[in-house]
Parts: C-alpha cells; structure tokens; sequence
C-alpha cells in the first residue's frame, strides 16, 4: 500500500489485530488437512464428519483420495480434483453438474458463516472506527446476494448456454454466432466491440443479443442493489477521519449501484468504467474486488461475479525491485524493437502509476468460491488504466500458508526425484525470504508482465480468434521472468526461480479439462515446449520417477525465454491474431489444446492417466 501516513497508532494496532485473526481462521481452516497426519485419528479432526457426510451425499465412499479432494474444494476452493473423482466413480454428466452445484453451495454457507465468525470479534473488540466496520459489514452482506447471483451466472451462462452452444456448434462456430451479442462501446463516434460483456447472450431472430444482467437476473441484481442502498445509508451517516476517503467510498458504490442496475445494453461498458475509475481513488488498506475478470466465458468475456475485501499487511513495505526490474526490461526492448512512442509512453506511464497492495483475502463471495488469486492485477480496462494506473494484488502471506499445510502428494514423487521436491521443500519451511523472492519474480513478475506491450485495442483486434488469453498468460509469466534474468542474481536464486517455474508449469496439466483456467494450461504447455525442447526435462516413463531434470541445461532454456519473449512482444505491436503466435507451441485438435512437441504430448498422457488414477493419494 502506498501514500497513507499518519495512522493512528490504535487503528494500526486494529489492523494488525485484524490481519492475525484472518491468519489464524485460515489456519485453522487449512487444519482440515490434519486428517491426513498419521500420528492422529482421523475422528478427533473436528472436520472429519463433515467430510464423511459430504462423501455419502455425493455417493462416494470416504476413501483417502476422496477425501482429499473434498478437502482441495473447501480449503483451496478447487474443483478440478473432486470432479476427476467423480468421473473416477463413472458418475455421469447430470451427476457431477448436481455435486458440482451442491459444493459450491455447500463452500458458499461454510465460508459465509466464517465471515460472520470475523466480523462478529470485529465487533466485539471495536476495532476500528464506525466507519470501516460499515464498510465490512456491507461488504459481507453484499457478498452474500453475490453468493446467490453467482450460482444463477454459472448455471445460466458457462453451465448452460455455453455448453450448449460448444455441444451443438463447437468453439470456433460458437464465437462467431456469439460475435453480435458481445457489448459494445462508442469510439470516436460510432460503436466497437469491447473486449468484455457485462450481459448474457439471447437468440433473437436469426442473431443472438446482449441482455444485461440487471435483466437476465433481475431478482439476484435487485438483493444486490439493496445491500449497496443499506451500506449508502449507513456511511453517508459517519465520517473517515483516519484516510479522509468517505466520499470516495461513496462514489464507488454509487456506481456499483448503477452499473450493477444498468438495464440499456449500450451503456454497460460505460457504467462499469466509472466503477473502476472511482474504484482507483480509494487507497486505503481495505480494497474491495469487484466484478473485474471473465476468465470463465471462453465466448463473449462476460465478466464473473466476484466480490471480496483484501486487506493490506500493515508490515509488509513494498518492494520496488521487481517494478524496477521490469521497466528496465521493457525499455530495453522497446528500444531495440523500435516500440511506437505512443506504446513506449502509455506503457511506462502505466507501470508507474501501479498501486501495490501485499496482503490477505479477508472476505470473498461469488465466483471467489471456485478459486481465489495468488495474485492480480486490476483493471482490465485499459482506457481507465491509461488514465489512473493499476492496482495490483499480492498474497503471498496466504500462498505461503496454504502450501506448508497442504500433504505431500504422492503423485509429485513419482514425477520428480525427491532431493529435487526436498530443496523446494526447504526453502518453503526454512527460508521465508527466499520463498517470497520467489514469489515477487514468478507472480508479482507476472501481475506486472501482464502490463506491457498492450494498448486500448490490443486485446480487441488479437481476440479475433478467441485465442487471446492463451498466449496472455505465459506473456505474463515470461515478462517477470525475462526481467529478472537481465538482473542480478545469486546461483541460489536462480535455481530456485527455474525450479518453481517448472514444477508449476507441470502442475498447471492438472486443469485440462477445466474451461475457466485453460489459459493457463496453454501457459503451462508453452512452458513445457520449451524445457523439453532444451532438454531440461527428460523423460523415461519405464523409471520412477519419470523425469529427470537437467539443472546444468538452465541457460539454454533462459535463452529460448528470452528468443520467446522477444517474439511475442512483436507479435503484440503487430496486434497479430494471437493463435497466429500460438500455434507455434500449441494446437487445438477436436477435442483439446496439445503441444506441437511430441514428446511432450506422450508426457502429459501419462500424468493425466497418473492424475486421474493417483491424483489425490498422499504420501
């Protein structure tokens, strides 16, 4: 968090309070995970029952891999695992949409009734001033109508109108019957097709139409309103005189108000701009996440329904290396690829503009419930970013958390030789500062490489083919990296930074058959293509374990990073389709996205086959 000064010491003390308990409900939490120590009995975990009771009405035996990934869904909020069980048990299609339906409203009332656990010590203790404890309160009642509004949008929307146009049409036929329906916007006079809806499509005729959400889901938008209208009535009553950020706050939910409400199709862009515009003035510790990314809808980018507050580590001070790191890298190649003196300046101005804030989900609702960010950087609307910068979002605090709690996983030893998975390992429990190192240059790095090389059209003009998110991704992820391999760095460092690039990339073939985080998996393919073309990765699936891994390669794969990005940064000055970029990595058959690399493709066959057989076994 930047520019606030002059707290009082009480109310640094509140955050501080407020932080920790956050910490410790998070923990106790990720405790769940207990039952899987083998010096105690399952029974005595106070979540065992729970578990057992989920299992029987999922139709499921309580194996230990069941459970497993009972326990993924309710601590890490994923839903790849239980699903893959589920197909395990040959369920069908109609029975996994039913317990797909059944957790989330089970994760939905289970994290509600913790938020209430929160706030009702926030209460107690006054921490605080009246104000901001409004502003929990209304966030928390607020998320509880996003709660309902989101299970409508993913049974509606991604459950229901874009299965069935994949089942009956297929992607590419999908996205362009689906082209006339996405919202629009006026440019200069006339209107464009923006690169995101805030809508759901309806067949009109021979085309499909944009129908806002404040019609498509009048009951759910209407709960939603009312919760917005209660939290006006309360602040508008008591004053902020800790950041002087009252009408700020009010502005933000005045628009919310409206945009949530805004019924005329040609004014949704429009309204949720003021949103994020207002959204920027307010840098205190207590950021609210709005509706912002649309990662779920493969088609028209309708933006999902998340709500959450993220609170800022009062003790965590930003670290400006990994910003600093990442405009000289942009610079220089912007310079050597002869970058546009419009891009040049709109990109270092953006950069500079970043409000970073390192902290804590402390509520979240809606579409937070099928997964939260390791890290994120807002908003995507690029004419508001041009303007007033971006927010990014790091929590690494909880990141850390989550894997020292998480088992050791059976499937990662068979992948990767165990002194390998000890040094990462060693660094997660006993060297903090070098995990979070880490973790500024593969995620921070990331949320910043996400930045560069864009313009208000960008995304527009290389989404024709719907393919965008694909290459953005590893785009990202190749920026942070790029840019730390122009630093400085000790041997120590680096190793740890390949390292935890590549055990990601290879986590990342776990979401191949989940629509809402495939760019990821292309990411992750990419990644792939090149440690195995450089023979970083080798492959024996005769030997256990599978892979060998070859550290003394490390620079001839830094070199192809380095060739790759440069290429991709021309690819995006050209504004090119993005599958035209892809392709060079990945291509999509039928059925699925595979890698051009053969021997790549013969690798993920046999971890998906592994996954789907020992996924969820603990060591």
């Amino acid at each position: 968090m930047e520019g606030i000064q002059n707290i009082p010491k009480q109310f640094e003390k509140d955050l501080k309070r407020f932080y920790a308990l956050i910490q410790e409900q998070s923990a106790e939490i990720q405790g769940i995970y207990k039952i899987f120590d083998k010096s105690k009995k399952q029974e005595e975990n106070q979540y065992f029952k729970i578990l057992i009771q989920i299992c029987h009405r999922l139709g499921l035996e309580p194996q230990q891999s069941t459970l497993m990934a009972i326990c993924d869904r309710i601590v890490n909020l994923k839903e790849g695992s239980i699903i893959q069980v589920l197909k395990k048990e040959q369920k069908s299609n109609s029975e996994i949409l039913i317990a797909r339906k059944f957790l989330l409203n089970f994760v939905s009332n289970f994290y509600a009734k913790k938020h209430e656990e929160i706030l009702s010590i926030v209460q107690k203790e006054k921490l605080f001033n009246g104000f901001y404890r409004e502003i929990l309160l209304g966030v928390h009642q607020v998320g509880l109508a996003m709660n309902d509004f989101f299970e409508s949008w993913q049974d509606v929307l991604i459950d229901g109108i874009n299965k069935d146009m994949q089942k009956h049409y297929g992607d590419k036929e999908a996205l362009r019957l689906l082209a006339s329906s996405i919202d629009e916007e006026i440019s200069e006079g006339k209107y464009i097709t923006s690169d995101r809806s805030y809508s759901i499509p309806k067949k009109l005729g021979d085309k499909f139409i944009s129908i806002p959400y404040a019609l498509s889901f009048d009951i759910e938008i209407k709960s939603i309103i009312k919760a917005i209208e209660k939290l006006l009535l309360k602040l508008e009553k008591l004053e902020d005189e800790i950041y002087g950020k009252k009408d700020a706050y009010i502005l933000y939910f005045n628009a919310l108000k409206i945009a949530f409400g805004q019924n005329d199709k040609n004014k949704l862009i429009e309204s949720w701009r003021q949103v994020d515009i207002h959204w920027m003035d307010i840098d205190t510790p207590f950021q609210i996440g709005h509706p912002l990314e649309y990662y779920e809808d493969r088609y028209r980018h309708s933006v999902a329904p998340e709500w959450d507050l993220r609170i800022t580590n009062p003790e965590k001070m930003n670290d400006k290396r990994v910003k600093d790191s990442i405009i000289s890298m942009f610079m220089e190649y912007a310079q050597k690829l002869k970058a546009s003196e419009k891009l040049k300046t709109s990109n270092l101005d953006a950069l500079k503009k970043v409000k970073f804030y390192a902290g804590l989900p402390a509520l979240y609702y809606g579409a937070d419930m099928n997964g939260l960010f390791s890290a994120q950087v807002v908003p995507n609307d690029e004419i508001v970013s041009n303007q007033f910068g971006k927010k990014i979002f790091a929590f690494g605090d909880k990141i850390i958390q989550a894997s020292r709690n998480k088992p050791k996983m059976k499937l990662s030893y068979q992948i990767f030789e165990a002194l390998y998975l000890e040094e990462s390992r060693e660094i997660l429990f006993n060297n903090e500062s070098l995990w979070h190192l880490v973790y500024d240059i593969t995620t921070n790095g990331h949320e910043f490489g996400h930045i560069l090389w864009i313009e208000e059209d960008t995304q527009r003009l290389m989404n024709i083919d719907g393919e965008f998110k694909n290459i953005e991704e590893f785009k990202a992820t190749c920026g942070g990296l790029v840019a730390f391999f122009k630093n400085d760095y000790t041997q120590e460092e680096f190793k740890a930074v390949m390292s935890d690039t590549i055990r990601r990339a290879i986590s990342l073939m776990a979401w191949k058959e989940q629509e809402d985080v495939l760019p990821y998996y292309c990411e992750g393919l990419i990644h792939l293509y090149g440690a195995f073309e450089n023979k970083v990765i080798e492959f024996y699936p005769d030997k256990k374990p599978v892979l060998k891994i070859n550290q003394d390669k490390y620079k001839d794969l830094v070199l192809w990073y380095l060739k790759s990005y440069e290429s991709l940064a021309k690819h995006y000055m050209q504004k090119i389709n993005a599958g035209k970029w892809l392709e060079h990595f990945v291509l999509k058959n039928q059925k699925e996205y595979i890698s051009v690399s053969n021997m790549v493709n013969v690798f993920i066959q046999w971890y998906w086959e592994q996954y789907q057989e020992i996924g969820q076994e603990v060591l």
